[in-house]
C-alpha cells in the first residue's frame, strides 16, 4: 500500500524495521532499494541541473541529500564525486570515491575517479593499486579501456613514471587515439632526458545523465599534454570547448566545436562522443544517427556506440534498426554487467514500437524472473499487443501493485480498463475508471488522455466533460481528436456542439490538416445533418396492393386489391428531446387520398384521410419505430379511429457512396398496425438484395439499384388474410441538397418490381411501383 500511494520514505522505514526484526526475504531487500533509490533521485537529477548551470556547491548539497536517501545507488555517488570535483574540493572528493569504493568493490567507475583522487592528494602507491584493479577488469568496453588507460598513463607520467606509462599503453593502439601515440612519445622522451619537465595531472572527466532509465554515469580521460605544455592531441582544444559550450547550454557552439575535435582528431573515440552527445542534446536527432553510424565505421568494435546509436533511432522511431542495434549489443557479450538489464529492457521497447510483440515477449524472457515494475508492466503490454488479454489482465493488476510513480499507477490503471473492455467486461471496466479517478489514480494523466479512457470505458459523461474541458482551455487540436469530442457531445445530447466540433473537424479535412478517407468524411457530414435538422416532409405515389416503399414512415397501409395512393407529410422534431444520440422523437401530420381502385371503389377527395400523431425510435442502434395517431376524415369514406403502429428495418448500401461506383445492396423492413375503435390488423414485410451503382455519366449523386425481393402483407377482416410474392424491381434515387458541411439531406425515389404470387390471394402478384420525395 505504501509503494502503491508513493510514500517511499515510510516504505524505507517499515522496510528497515522489518530487516532489524531479522527478515531477510531477497525480495524485500530489492523493494527497499528500489524506495530509496526513488527517494533519492529528484535530489541526484537537481545536482546534474545545478552542475550546468555552474553552481557547483549547491550540487554538492543535493548529491549529499541523494546520497543519504539512497546509499546504495552508486550512480548518485558518482553524481556526488563529480560535483565536489566541479566544487574544488579535492580531498572530499577523494573521501566520496573511498565511500564508493567500499560500497562496491567491483565497479570500475568510484575506483578510477579515487586512483585519480589519491594522487592528487599525494598517494601514488594507493593510486596504483586501483589503477592496476580497474584496468585488469574484464568488463570493460573499447571505449572504457581507452579512457581509463589514458588516466592512468597520464597519472603515471606526472609522477615521472615513464616505463609504468609505457606498460599502460602497450596493448593500445595509436591509430586510434592520437593521444596515444603522444602519450608513447613523451614518456619515450622522459626516458630519454629524465630531467624533462613531466605532464601534469589531467582531471578525469565525470559526465553523468538523466534518462529515461534512470542516471547513467561514464568517466571519460581529461585534457592531456603529455609533457609539452600544450594539448597532445590536435581537437583538445575544439573538444575543450565543445564540453564547455554544452556545459553553458550553447548548442550550436558546442556541436561546431565538436565537429572540429573531430575533423582535427578523427581518431579520437571520444571527440565522436562528444559530438553525438552534442547533436542528441540539441534535438537534432538526425544528424546524431548519422554521426553515430560513421564512429561505429571507424570504431567498429565498440559495443557502447552501437547502443548509443539504438536510443537515437528509438528517438527517431526507427524502432526496427534500433531493436536491431541493441539485440547486436547483447549478443556481443562485451556490455559491462551493470548496463545489461537497461539495454535489454531498450530492446524490448524497441520491439514494441515496431509492432513485434512476440519478440519483446521473447526478450524479456533472461529477466523472467525479476519481479519489478519496469519488467512487469512490458510484460503486460506485450501480451495486451498478442491478444492474450486474461494473461495480460493478470500481469497488469500484478504490475499495478509494483508502479512506482503516479504516472506509472496511472497508465497501469488505464491497461487494466483497456483489457476488461476487450474481455467484453465493460460494466467492471466502467466502475474500474469511476473508482480510478475518485480516487485520484488518474490525476497524472492528460485531461484528454481521461477523456479517451472514459470513452473506452463506456462513460459517455465524463468523456464529454474532459473533451469539453480541454476544448475551452487550450483548445482540441489534433485533427481526429475533433471527431472523437464532436461524436461524446453527440451522445450526451449536445447536438449543436457535436455539429459544431463535426464542421471543424471538416474544414480541418479540407484544410489539409486532416487526411481522411472521401467516405468518412461523407459520414461526417451525414451525422451534421441529423443533428441540426428539425423538420422535414414527405410525398409519394404508389401503385399496388402491399406497398413498394417499405422504409419510409410514409407508407400506406396495405389495402384488399391494387390501387394508386397518394400521400404527403410534415413532421418537426421538438427541441430537446427530437433528436438525442441516434433516438428520435417526431410530432406528424399526415394526409393520404385513393386516387384508383381496381375494384371499383370510392376515389378522389371523398377517399382523403387525415391524421396527427407522434412516433418515436427509443433505440440509437436498432431502427426501430413506434407510433402513435388520430386518423380522422377529411373526405366521406374517410376512417375515425385510432391507429397503432410499430415498424423496424434493417439493410446496407441505401445511403449514397462516394468511395466507390458501385456497392451491394440489401433491405429488410416489416410493420404491423392495429386499429382501436374499429379492431383491424394489417402487417406487411418486403426484403430486398441487390446491388447499387452510381450513373456518374448522368450525376454523381443519381443511384441505380436493380434487386429481387419478396414481400408480404396480412389484413385480418379479408376473407384470405395473407398474401405472399416475390421477383425482380429496380430503384432509381436522386440524391440533393447537400453543401460543405452536410451530405445530402433530401432524395427522389423511382420503383418498380414485378412479383410472383408465392401464397395467399392475388394481391401479392403482379406489378407494383411508386414515386417518392424524402424532403
Amino acid at each position: 500500500t505504501l509503494e502503491r500511494s508513493n510514500q517511499f520514505a515510510a516504505l524505507d522505514a517499515a522496510i528497515g524495521e522489518a530487516i532489524a526484526a531479522g527478515e531477510d526475504d531477497p525480495a524485500l531487500l530489492g523493494l527497499r532499494s528500489m524506495a530509496q533509490t526513488r527517494l533519492g533521485e529528484p535530489s541526484a537529477v537537481l545536482a546534474l541541473k545545478q552542475m550546468a548551470e555552474k553552481n557547483p556547491k549547491a550540487a554538492v548539497e543535493s548529491a549529499k541529500k541523494a546520497v543519504q536517501q539512497a546509499p546504495h545507488a552508486m550512480v548518485f555517488r558518482i553524481v556526488l564525486i563529480q560535483a565536489l570535483m566541479a566544487a574544488g574540493q579535492t580531498k572530499e572528493a577523494a573521501a566520496a570515491a573511498a565511500s564508493a569504493v567500499e560500497e562496491d568493490e567491483n565497479d570500475v567507475l568510484p575506483r578510477i575517479l579515487r586512483a585519480y583522487l589519491l594522487q592528487a592528494t599525494g598517494n601514488r602507491p594507493g593510486a596504483v593499486q586501483d589503477f592496476d584493479k580497474v584496468l585488469a577488469s574484464n568488463v570493460l568496453t573499447d571505449q572504457e579501456i581507452l579512457n581509463y588507460s589514458l588516466i592512468a598513463a597520464n597519472a603515471a607520467l606526472a609522477a615521472g613514471k615513464p616505463d609504468d606509462a609505457l606498460k599502460i599503453l602497450k596493448t593500445l593502439d595509436d591509430v586510434k587515439n592520437a593521444d596515444v601515440e603522444s602519450f608513447r612519445k613523451t614518456a619515450e622522451a622522459m626516458l630519454a632526458s629524465p630531467n624533462r619537465q613531466r605532464p601534469a595531472l589531467a582531471a578525469p572527466v565525470p559526465l553523468c545523465q538523466s534518462t529515461n532509465y534512470g542516471i547513467i554515469c561514464s568517466v571519460f580521460a581529461g585534457g592531456t599534454n603529455a609533457g609539452t605544455g600544450v594539448p597532445s592531441d590536435p581537437g583538445y582544444e575544439a573538444a575543450d570547448a565543445s564540453i564547455r559550450a554544452l556545459k553553458a547550454r550553447n548548442y550550436s557552439l558546442a556541436i561546431s566545436e565538436a565537429r572540429r575535435a573531430v575533423e582535427l582528431s578523427p581518431r579520437n573515440i571520444t571527440y565522436r562522443q562528444f559530438l553525438i552527445n552534442a547533436l542528441s542534446t540539441a534535438g537534432r536527432t538526425g544528424e546524431a544517427e548519422t554521426a553515430s553510424s560513421q564512429a561505429i565505421a571507424a570504431f567498429p568494435g565498440e559495443v557502447t556506440l552501437v547502443v548509443q546509436r539504438g536510443y537515437i533511432r528509438q528517438r527517431l522511431s526507427r524502432y526496427g534498426a534500433a531493436a536491431s542495434d541493441f539485440a547486436a549489443a547483447l549478443r556481443s557479450g562485451r556490455l559491462p554487467a551493470a548496463d545489461v538489464r537497461g539495454v535489454r529492457l531498450a530492446l524490448v521497447d524497441a520491439y514494441m514500437g515496431a509492432k513485434d510483440p512476440q519478440a519483446a515477449l521473447d526478450a524479456l524472457a533472461p529477466l523472467g524472473r525479476e519481479r519489478s515494475y519496469d519488467v512487469v508492466a512490458r510484460r503486460g503490454f506485450a501480451l495486451q499487443a498478442l491478444g492474450r488479454h486474461e494473461e495480460a489482465l493478470e500481469t497488469f493488476e500484478f504490475a499495478y501493485r509494483l508502479a512506482r510513480t503516479p504516472t506509472d499507477r496511472a497508465n497501469i490503471a488505464s491497461a487494466v480498463i483497456g483489457e476488461l473492455v476487450a474481455l467484453g467486461r465493460k460494466d467492471e471496466a466502467k466502475a474500474r475508471f469511476q473508482q480510478a479517478l475518485a480516487t485520484g489514480e488518474l490525476r497524472a494523466m492528460q485531461p484528454l488522455d481521461i477523456a479517451y479512457l472514459a470513452n473506452q470505458s463506456g462513460d459517455t459523461a465524463t468523456a464529454y466533460k474532459y473533451f469539453h474541458q480541454v476544448d475551452s482551455t487550450t483548445g482540441l487540436r489534433r485533427g481526429l481528436v475533433l471527431v472523437d469530442a464532436a461524436y461524446a457531445a453527440k451522445h450526451e445530447y449536445h447536438n449543436a456542439e457535436s455539429a459544431a466540433l463535426f464542421k471543424r473537424a471538416i474544414d480541418a479535412h479540407a484544410d489539409g490538416a486532416l487526411p481522411l478517407p472521401a467516405q468518412t468524411v461523407f459520414g461526417l457530414r451525414r451525422e451534421v445533418g441529423e443533428l441540426e435538422r428539425t423538420w422535414g416532409a414527405y410525398a409519394s405515389v404508389s401503385y399496388g396492393a402491399v406497398g413498394v416503399m417499405p422504409a419510409s414512415p410514409l407508407a400506406p397501409p396495405p389495402g384488399g386489391g391494387h390501387s394508386i395512393q397518394s400521400g404527403a407529410e410534415v413532421y418537426w422534431r421538438p427541441p430537446g428531446i427530437g433528436y438525442r444520440d441516434g433516438s428520435i422523437f417526431e410530432v406528424f401530420g399526415r394526409v393520404f387520398t385513393t386516387l384508383y381502385d381496381e375494384k371499383g371503389g370510392p376515389t378522389g377527395v371523398d377517399t382523403m384521410q387525415g391524421s396527427v400523431g407522434v412516433r418515436w425510435k427509443p433505440l440509437k442502434d436498432q431502427n426501430l419505430v413506434l407510433e402513435a395517431s388520430r386518423l380522422f376524415p377529411i373526405g366521406t369514406y374517410a376512417r375515425n379511429d385510432w391507429l397503432l403502429r410499430a415498424a423496424y428495418s434493417n439493410g446496407e448500401g441505401s445511403d449514397l457512396r462516394v468511395d466507390v461506383n458501385d456497392w451491394n445492396y440489401w433491405q429488410f423492413y416489416a410493420d404491423t398496425n392495429y386499429y382501436v375503435e374499429l379492431p383491424e390488423s394489417v402487417s406487411s414485410f418486403e426484403f430486398r438484395w441487390g446491388h447499387s451503382y452510381r450513373v456518374k455519366p448522368v450525376n454523381d449523386n443519381l443511384i441505380v439499384t436493380p434487386f429481387l425481393a419478396v414481400g408480404g402483407a396480412y389484413d385480418s377482416v379479408l376473407n384470405t388474410p395473407g398474401t405472399l410474392g416475390a421477383g425482380p424491381g429496380v430503384n432509381l434515387r436522386w440524391w440533393f441538397r447537400e453543401d460543405k458541411y452536410t451530405a445530402p439531406m433530401s432524395y427522389v425515389d423511382l420503383t418498380a418490381q414485378y412479383r410472383f404470387k408465392l401464397a395467399g390471394d392475388s394481391r401479392g402478384e403482379g406489378l407494383f411501383a411508386g414515386a417518392f420525395v424524402s424532403y
